[in-house]
């Protein structure tokens, strides 16, 4: 039966159509998409010569239709309804199960503004639902409104306030929880000055058959900014005082999960060959680039990828939620959550690192997030989840689409004697001069203050950084900078930690076509658990070499005395080559080698290499290959590929792919794939796929032989 809000999004957005002229419609877009799949393969266990024959056929449809309507100059209504059916029949040894999944999303949005004020509402519905073989009938359903109000008056402070209300319950297992958010913000700016409230209320509520919780969580904040120039902006001066009270009140029997304290800023190593130590320059923060460039499905690589949090202080800290873009098939990746193995590493540098005991993973397709949890709760500052990519559907062989993520969040379970409120409470103050001394010089000094008090923990720290910079042009060639920072932190009342970093830095452009740099950083850290050291040298080296040949090289020597892991060492050499020989050919060559000493640990080599060609030797053939090596004292893998594209239509609308790939390691894996695909655009709005796939996988255990088949065809207007 139609739910209530299906029944009213489809009404609104009918009547959206017909109260004004068809000529008024800014934009109405269509989509069909039907992909029909079938595959078989044969499994060979090594050991006992055991045949296991299997085959699975496919058929997924999916229908989207959206419309977006100025239906008057300042009302504008947006609507639409998504359709998804999935039917998956499977046999085993003449054993045979079929699995049906539908997804129905209807939503309406509407927005009423102008320059001086704005008012938006929205309802949006999800129900999916999952039958099979041997499997109960099971169903999700998902509502949500919400409301949006917005004053913008010139010269006086603006006000944007929300509420959201969202509903979500499930059958049979009979979870119900309603969650309700309201915040209010008021911004006011007035000359070199920036005042700024955010008020934000969220009440949860969870409901099973035996338990029964609530959450209600409420945080006032405020900040006012100051920045000036000063002098031609000669001088310049900034100034940040901000302060926050947060109450999370809990009531019910259920399970009390809070997020960390603190939340971190994210990171990620797309290949970590290593996790158990890192280097500085093998990171990559959110701000450099966001984590959707991390790829958990098809669009992943063989290699271990790493997604972590860098706490500003050592945390509290259970579990970690890797959140996955939205719009992905939520269904299809709970059917398979169980290929991702996760791996737990916590540090408190960020280049060694130690592993933590995973107890269970698991995947929320309501929320669309995995959730790792750790052996007992963990005091950290910095961690990481490791895994790998699930290139492949275990059942189809097909390859997966893409699981980008979207953020990495912590939390942690409250024991059942903690106090049912908690009150924190922080403090920061930031100010910020520079200084352009002369053309060529510059100076600047940083303070940063920050306190916190957590009552039911008896949390009351406070942290002071320091920080000196500057940076001088001596001539042409030659340019110098440094950075000198003191950490302070105090733990309830003790000066329990204190941090001196120093970073060095010499460039120097010999030419136009060579470029040098010369770095070196230090730190000294002292703790309760006594004094760490540690220092890095790293030279970079940039050149064209010849026109169309460019090379990167780089060496690094680091050197360490941890409180508690005692003496390491590390040296690393990095080459890269670019050469493009024609314009039609194209080369790219790297190679990379580590060793690394650490006391009461062997010594250790890592190395990595690649090799990768493009050619185009017509306008409508491309070939591509590439050979890449990885050697550790733990294993040897090799992957190398061959590619081919052909467009033999004079439009382009057709074209022909042809991809081998194999791949192993010094443990007996073998994965070897040819596949030949065609994508054929049948007309203005109608694309046509067709793909192929034959392949092997081999382990120690099983030899899989597998071939599969795919067809797509997918219409839309716009």
């Amino acid at each position: 039966m139609m739910q209530p809000g299906l029944i009213a999004c489809s009404v609104l957005c009918f009547a959206a159509m017909m109260l004004t002229p068809l000529s008024a419609v800014a934009d109405i877009r269509l989509m069909g998409d039907w992909t029909w799949s079938y595959s078989e393969s044969d499994t060979t266990r090594l050991e006992t010569n055991e045949k296991t024959q299997s085959d699975s056929r496919r058929f997924r449809q999916l229908y989207r239709a959206d419309l977006s309507r100025q239906v008057y100059p300042t009302l504008l209504v947006n609507g639409g309804i998504l359709f998804e059916r999935s039917d998956l029949d499977s046999d085993i040894d003449g054993q045979s199960t079929d699995t049906t999944g539908e997804l129905l999303r209807p939503y309406v949005d509407v927005e009423l503004g102008n320059d001086l004020y704005t008012l938006a509402g929205g309802y949006r519905e999800s129900e999916t639902t999952r039958s099979g073989t041997g499997l109960e009938t099971s169903k999700q359903f998902v509502e949500e409104y919400d409301a949006r109000a917005e004053w913008r008056p010139v010269d006086l402070p603006g006000i944007e306030t929300t509420y959201t209300r969202t509903l979500r319950n499930s059958d049979p297992e009979t979870t119900d929880q309603e969650s309700h958010f309201y915040r209010t913000t008021v911004d006011y700016a007035y000359r070199n000055y920036e005042f700024l409230y955010n008020y934000m209320r969220s009440d949860d509520e969870q409901k099973t058959e035996d338990t029964r919780t609530r959450t209600l969580t409420q945080t006032h904040n405020g900040r006012v900014r100051y920045s000036r120039g000063f002098f031609d902006n000669r001088l310049t001066l900034n100034a940040r005082v901000q302060a926050e009270r947060s109450t999370v009140e809990f009531s019910g029997t259920g399970e009390r999960i809070v997020p960390t304290t603190s939340s971190g800023s994210s990171f990620y190593i797309k290949e970590d060959l290593a996790p158990d130590s890192n280097l500085p320059d093998d990171f990559t923060s959110d701000a450099e680039g966001p984590l959707s460039e991390v790829d958990l499905g098809g669009g992943g690589s063989g290699n271990r990828v790493s997604i972590g949090i860098a706490y500003a202080e050592e945390v509290e800290i259970d579990r970690l939620r890797v959140f996955l873009a939205p719009g992905l098939d939520v269904y299809e990746i709970d059917r398979i959550e169980n290929k991702w193995k996760w791996e737990i590493y916590i540090s408190d540098d960020q280049l060694n690192w130690t592993s933590v005991p995973v107890t269970a993973s698991d995947y929320d397709p309501v929320d669309n997030y995995f959730e790792i949890r750790f052996a007992r709760q963990q005091e950290v500052q910095y961690i990481k989840v490791v895994t790998s990519a699930v290139l492949r559907d275990p059942v189809t062989q097909l390859p997966l689409d893409s699981i980008p993520v979207s953020r990495i969040a912590g939390f942690f379970a409250l024991a059942p004697d903690d106090d049912d409120e908690i009150v924190s409470i922080s403090r920061n103050l930031n100010f910020g001069v520079g200084w352009k001394m002369t053309d060529k010089t510059r100076v600047g000094y940083d303070l940063a203050y920050q306190d916190q008090e957590v009552d039911a923990f008896d949390i009351e720290n406070r942290q002071m950084s320091n920080i000196f910079n500057i940076s001088h042009i001596i001539n042409q060639v030659f340019s110098t900078s440094a950075r000198f920072l003191r950490n302070d932190r105090w733990r309830n009342g003790d000066h329990d930690f204190e941090s001196h970093q120093f970073t060095a830095q010499m460039s120097a452009r010999w030419l136009e076509t060579l470029r040098q740099s010369l770095t070196y950083s230090g730190q000294r850290v002292d703790e309760d658990e006594g004094r760490s050291t540690s220092h890095a040298v790293f030279l970079r080296t940039n050149a064209e070499l010849y026109r169309g040949w460019d090379v990167a090289f780089d060496q690094g020597y680091t050197w360490q005395d941890q409180a508690e892991q005692g003496e390491m060492e590390s040296f690393f050499v990095r080459v890269a080559n670019s050469i493009v020989p024609h314009r039609r050919l194209n080369f790219i060559v790297d190679y990379s080698v580590r060793w690394t000493r650490q006391e009461e640990r062997d010594n250790r080599q890592d190395q990595t290499g690649r090799v990768r060609a493009f050619w185009t030797p017509t306008d409508t053939l491309s070939l591509n290959g590439e050979y890449k090596i990885r050697d550790t004292d733990l294993e040897t893998f090799s992957e190398w590929e061959f590619g081919a594209g052909w467009l033999p239509l004079r439009d382009g609308t057709l074209q022909l792919n042809l991809r081998y790939s194999e791949e192993g390691d010094s443990d007996d894996e073998r994965l070897r794939s040819f596949s030949p695909s065609l994508t054929w655009a049948l007309a203005r709005n109608t694309d046509l796929t067709l793909t192929y796939t034959l392949g092997r996988n081999k382990d120690r255990v099983e030899e899989v032989d597998y071939q599969s088949f795919q067809a797509n065809l997918r219409f839309y207007y716009n």
